[in-house]
């Protein structure tokens, strides 16, 4: 993390930046039977079920 984005964050008050994710990659079927797959990225130590922020990231050219 640069100064700048420390100073920049500080300004607008947002929550300190944490690294501390689970990131997996996951099927999801389409109703034509193909299979696309997208990586998650969610808090360490979020239940599977429960409500959490996540992040998922899909891209047409392959994943990561």
């Amino acid at each position: 993390m640069t100064i700048a984005t420390r100073v920049v964050g500080a300004l607008m008050r947002l929550p300190r930046a944490t690294h501390a994710v689970d990131k997996r990659t996951v099927a999801i079927p389409m109703p034509d039977g193909a299979t696309l797959r997208a990586g998650r990225l969610a808090p360490r130590g979020a239940a599977t079920g429960g409500a959490a922020p996540l992040l998922l990231v899909r891209c047409p050219y392959g994943r990561d």
